[in-house]
């Protein structure tokens, strides 16, 4: 049995990808330890005509160290109440994904 692993690196312009590739997933499954508020705007309609078009929406982010911002959790949340959002709570454990 071989498994084909589709690897990447990106070190620039992660934002320029994520949208490329948002446009034909069926699935799209982000972890990443804090959530902004311009981070959700910059993503918010590709996400959104994601779940329009059927794609499965999940999002994982932390609370570790309090940068998570309110504001963007409340605006990823009203994107799309089809989104499966979520927040780690850390209790103080270091918590910082990116996936």
């Amino acid at each position: 049995m071989s498994t084909k692993l589709n690897v990447k690196l990106i070190t620039d312009n992660l934002a320029d990808e994520l949208i490329t590739r948002m446009q034909h997933a069926s699935g799209i499954y982000i972890m990443t330890s804090f959530i902004m508020q311009s981070g959700v705007k910059l993503l918010a309609p590709h996400l959104k005509r994601a779940v329009e078009r059927g794609a499965e929406v999940r999002m994982l982010a932390g609370d570790y160290l309090y940068i998570t911002q309110p504001e963007g959790l409340r605006a990823l949340c009203e994107v799309d109440p089809r989104i499966e959002t979520r927040l780690w709570r850390s209790v103080g454990t270091s918590f910082h994904p990116k996936a």
